[in-house]
């Protein structure tokens, strides 16, 4: 707390406290606050005429605190340049249609394909001894890759190396994606 002048008139302020505009003016034309105010409290100060108010003391300046080191420089990541929008539009690539291809696969172009794949279902349902009915169901993309494959069975470890086995097979390129289901008895 800082007292303001020698005799009793005086108003305590709490150090750090804001004085308001309108009271260090009141206090630097010689007339006395009618209230100072702080977030703790209200005092009250006498309003006597003729005795001048104390000069308002000035608050102390705030001690800073050490500035931390500064953290490491941080590079921004490198941004690829924009590319108009007359020029992203030739550099997307188009569908193609191709009158020499399939529209899609049809029976005749998927079933020799999956003929291939006897051989290694058969030593699969040997090798662990399972014996059963899956079904799989074929996404084959426009260049002939099998994107995906889901099965229905009721032979988990059957139906995982029927799934492997389908999924490594190439077919025929078409204008359009395909899909089918086959079903396999081993």
């Amino acid at each position: 707390m800082v007292a303001g002048g020698g005799g009793g008139g005086g108003v305590a302020v709490a150090i750090g406290a804001a004085i308001p505009r309108h009271t260090e003016s009141a206090a630097i034309a010689g007339e006395a606050p009618a209230s100072v105010r702080s977030e703790k409290s209200e005092v009250q100060a006498p309003a006597r005429a003729g005795v001048a108010a104390p000069a308002p003391v000035a608050a102390p300046t705030p001690v800073e605190a050490p500035t931390p080191a500064a953290p490491p420089a941080v590079t921004a990541p490198v941004r690829a340049p924009r590319i108009a929008p007359a020029a992203a539009k030739q550099a997307a690539p188009t569908v193609v249609f191709d009158p020499s291809l399939p529209d899609t696969l049809t029976r005749e172009l998927i079933d020799p394909a999956i003929a291939t794949t006897k051989p290694l279902t058969s030593e699969c349902a040997h090798d662990i001894d399972d014996h059963g009915v899956v079904t799989v169901h074929v996404r084959v993309e426009r260049s002939g890759r099998v994107s995906s494959v889901t099965i229905d069975s009721q032979h988990p470890e059957l139906a995982r190396c029927v799934a492997a086995t389908v999924k490594q097979l190439t077919f025929t390129r078409t204008n359009n994606v395909s899909t089918f289901q086959r079903t396999f008895v081993l």
